[in-house]
């Protein structure tokens, strides 16, 4: 009785309350509250987050080699959840009749299941319905309400919300064209990976993580592609989050949404292939941006281990999907790939910062996290009329991959812009409206308070796309979502001959010992963006110079 006397005192966990997206209905019914659901309550780490950013500021400038490297179960002493806070939420959870369905010290969390009705008593939410383009979904009606003794103990809930995530930095985007496909100028990323110079190597002994929200890939795509490219397909593994399994949009449904997009040529489209494609957009959009990810990692990179982690495009599939790669260690990955991402103004503020904390703890394990700056310039016309940050490659903590256009003879690199269907394309930049510009990057970021996005960038342009193989179909992509898995190929490759994690590579690029790794980009490609000389939010510090990144990172002393 003590302990639910105690309950009785709540307070606000953050303060924060959700707006329901723009463009959504409210629907007159109301959601069950018999519904079952499962909640992802993140507990606080020992080091907290100041200890945990205290900690990373010191490696910051350290190259790989003069890094600590702590065994699994030394890192979670230090940075995983106490027994006490675990305690002490499973003992809350119980009181109020929910069921503990896993608890991870090292992930900080704990997995709770039940109705609607018994997470709204624990938390002192009611519960709404809204209609969206995107799906329908739930918002929780009011601010979280945690036990005052629980306060700092527990640092977010998950899932209550379970609206989905917009994701305009997802375009991976096949160009539509008035001739056919088949006369678009393919690019093989082996081509690119020459021209960056990257180093020597299959990214042997590597294992690459891909995280995914929806749709999924065919093996057949994939055993088709790399057949034609005489690469032996790369060994692959999928690991299912929250009940997402991989189901990719079958060929016929790729087909008629390709047709209806006009990707497959003039006079290509049925009368049935819009009704096709409003039905199955998110999947079709999905099941290209999951096929394009491992297409060219797999090609730059063909000896790493590729897994993809599939998880609801949810904040509470993002934050899972993450947590689970990171601190997977039957799978160990040194890199991650996200080219998935959403508007900062359109993310809860808590949920940012609680994958932050995430991303944090992965520059501290060495691992690398690569993620796509958008593809809408700074975000306006996207993010409700005002510039937005995209997130997650607004984090300091991730490598935020922009776009860069370059010629088909290689002979010169600009900023990206396209206007593809009457819609402008170009990389994402800008600076975050949530992140603190960080330290390391004051001196190539002025007169700004945000941390400045991209930090690199690579090919993104359409009209002359990487050649993906989806449904059975060639079609050309591109967009920052394919400047992202290009990297993270590379950084693949670096671990292998370094023979250990690059780890947080995005601070020390900013150092002047890494001036030469990069190749500025300084020519304007069109549109209202205008790259100069040095870090600029159009093009970041420009593109990789494979081999003088992988001298720098091997050379014998840290700036730090």
């Amino acid at each position: 009785m003590a302990d639910q006397d105690q309950d009785q005192d709540q307070i606000p966990l953050n303060g924060e309350v959700l707006q329901p997206l723009s463009g959504s209905t409210p629907r007159e019914k109301a959601p069950d509250p018999g519904e079952r659901i499962t909640v992802t309550v993140v507990v606080r780490s020992r080091a907290d987050r100041g200890g945990l950013a205290e900690a990373l500021k010191g490696l910051a400038r350290l190259l790989p080699r003069d890094r600590p490297r702590l065994p699994p179960d030394e890192f979670e002493r230090q940075y995983g959840a106490a027994p006490e806070d675990i305690a002490a939420v499973v003992a809350f959870a119980t009181l109020h009749g929910l069921h503990v369905e896993e608890v991870s010290a090292a992930r900080c969390t704990v997995e709770l299941s039940g109705t609607l009705e018994q997470f709204g008593r624990a938390f002192g939410v009611g519960f709404r319905l809204f209609g969206h383009p995107i799906g329908p979904y739930r918002v929780q009606d009011g601010p979280i309400l945690i036990p005052r003794r629980l306060q700092g103990v527990i640092q977010d809930v998950i899932g209550l919300d379970d609206r989905p995530l917009l994701t305009p930095g997802v375009a991976a985007s096949p160009a539509p064209s008035s001739s056919s496909v088949e006369s678009l100028a393919y690019n093989d990323p082996r081509t690119l990976a020459k021209y960056y110079g990257f180093p020597e190597g299959t990214g042997a002994g590597q294992c690459a993580a891909l995280v995914q929200f929806g749709g999924g890939y065919d093996t057949d795509d994939m055993a088709t592609y790399f057949r034609l490219r005489g690469i032996a397909c790369p060994e692959m593994a999928l690991v299912e989050i929250m009940g997402q399994a991989n189901q990719p949009a079958s060929p016929d449904v790729m087909k008629s949404c390709a047709a209806y997009l006009g990707l497959l040529g003039p006079g290509a489209a049925g009368p049935d292939d819009q009704a096709v494609y409003k039905a199955n957009s998110s999947a079709f959009w999905a099941t290209l941006e999951c096929t394009m990810d491992l297409q060219i990692l797999g090609t730059v990179a063909p000896g790493a281990r590729l897994v993809t982690y599939l998880a609801p495009n949810t904040v509470q599939g993002k934050y899972n999907a993450f947590s689970q790669a990171i601190f997977d260690t039957a799978n160990n990955p040194s890199v991650i790939n996200c080219s998935w991402g959403s508007c900062e103004s359109q993310t809860p503020q808590s949920s940012m910062a609680s994958l932050d904390q995430l991303f944090q703890k992965a520059a501290l394990k060495g691992v690398t996290i690569c993620c796509s700056a958008g593809d809408y310039g700074d975000g306006a016309s996207a993010c409700g009329g005002k510039p937005s940050g995209h997130f997650p490659a607004s984090s300091p903590n991730a490598l935020a991959c922009g776009g860069s256009s370059v010629t088909q003879d290689l002979s010169k690199e600009t900023s990206w812009y396209e206007v593809i269907s009457g819609y402008p394309m170009s990389g994402g930049g800008g600076y975050s409206q949530f992140y603190d510009l960080p330290d390391w990057q004051k001196s190539a970021v002025t007169g700004q308070t945000g941390r400045g996005f991209p930090d690199v960038v690579a090919k993104a342009d359409i009209m002359n796309g990487y050649d993906v193989v989806v449904g059975g179909l060639d079609l050309p992509m591109g967009g920052t979502s394919a400047a992202a898995p290009l990297w993270a190929g590379l950084i693949a490759l670096l671990n292998e001959a370094l023979k250990q994690p690059v780890g947080y590579l995005t601070s020390l690029l900013y150092s002047s010992e890494f001036a030469s790794a990069l190749r500025a980009v300084t020519q304007s490609g069109g549109g209202s963006c205008a790259p100069t000389a040095g870090w600029n939010p159009c093009t970041g510090l420009g593109a990789p110079v494979g081999t003088a990144l992988l001298a720098a990172l091997s050379a014998e002393k840290s700036s730090g």
